[in-house]
């Protein structure tokens, strides 16, 4: 009985988390990166709120990065051979974030490839 209410409160958390994850737009996204950036840049105190931001940004920006690099040509993005970091990629998307308020109001995921894109077009 135990087992099964600790499932179900697991379960409740991940579908929190789940739901909230499909409904971040760029303002809300941007806000979570630049926690990130300050943090990063040794501007801003390591605390349960920072720390939840980071790892939601840095983990979101990875995540669309390595998945567009299954889809190279369909996407229209070339990544460098090297590859880019965590950091690199954070910083991609608070850069076009912030040079396009008037998309802010657009999913996080359409916001990041647009970054992504414009930063590594094919050529």
């Amino acid at each position: 009985m135990k087992l099964n209410f600790i499932k179900l409160i697991f379960g409740f958390c991940s579908l929190f988390f789940v739901m909230n994850a499909f409904a971040i737009d760029g303002n809300e996204l941007m806000s979570k990166c630049l926690d990130a950036q300050q943090v990063a840049d040794n501007q801003k105190d390591l605390n349960y709120s920072t720390a939840v931001n980071t790892g939601f940004c840095i983990g979101f920006s990875q995540g669309v990065q390595n998945t567009l690099q299954f889809f190279p040509k369909e996407a229209g993005i070339c990544f460098p051979k090297d590859g880019i970091s965590a950091g690199q990629s954070m910083r991609i998307i608070l850069k076009y974030l912030n040079e396009n308020p008037a998309q802010l109001h657009q999913k996080d995921t359409v916001l990041a490839v647009l970054a992504f894109k414009k930063a590594y077009p094919c050529r």
